[in-house]
Parts: structure tokens; sequence; C-alpha cells
């Protein structure tokens, strides 16, 4: 909250060693529905559904880059998106 009051641009929501990915997916939803700071969850593509189901304004895959097949990550990426959405 702090960030965001300071004016922050974006908030950053990733697991981390002293975070596990339930509690920043947790976190990153919570914040999502209460504040107008925008927030990225971030994460890897194996976890892209649950990434989009924060709500987060926008979703980072930090291993998108590193996909064999590329195209199919971003169907799956679109995938997680739409079904967020809907």
């Amino acid at each position: 909250m702090l960030l965001g009051e300071a004016g922050a641009d974006y908030i950053w929501f990733e697991a981390d060693p002293a975070l596990s990915s339930a509690e920043a997916t947790e976190l990153c939803a919570w914040w999502s529905a209460l504040f107008e700071v925008p927030a990225v969850m971030a994460g890897p593509l194996s976890e892209v559904e649950d990434l989009c189901a924060t709500g987060a304004d926008f979703i980072a895959v930090t291993d998108l880059l590193d996909q064999r097949d590329g195209a199919a990550a971003l169907e799956r990426v679109s995938a997680g998106l739409g079904e967020a959405a809907g």
C-alpha cells in the first residue's frame, strides 16, 4: 500500500523464496480488487491459468521466450486470458 501511495506506476507480484506462488496470486487478486494502481502478475507458462485468474491488469509470463514453440505458448496465454474473462 505504501508503494501505491508513493506513486508507483504498477505493483509487481511474483513468487520468490519468501512468498509462495499461491500466496503471490492471492495477494495480487486482493490488490487488484481494492486498489487503482495496476497489478502485474508474473510467473511461468505452466501457471498461466492461475496468473490470469488473479484479475491482474497485466500478465508477465517469465519463461515465454524460453519456449520452443512460441506460437503454442501464446495460444496458451490467450486461452488463459479468455477463461479468466469468461
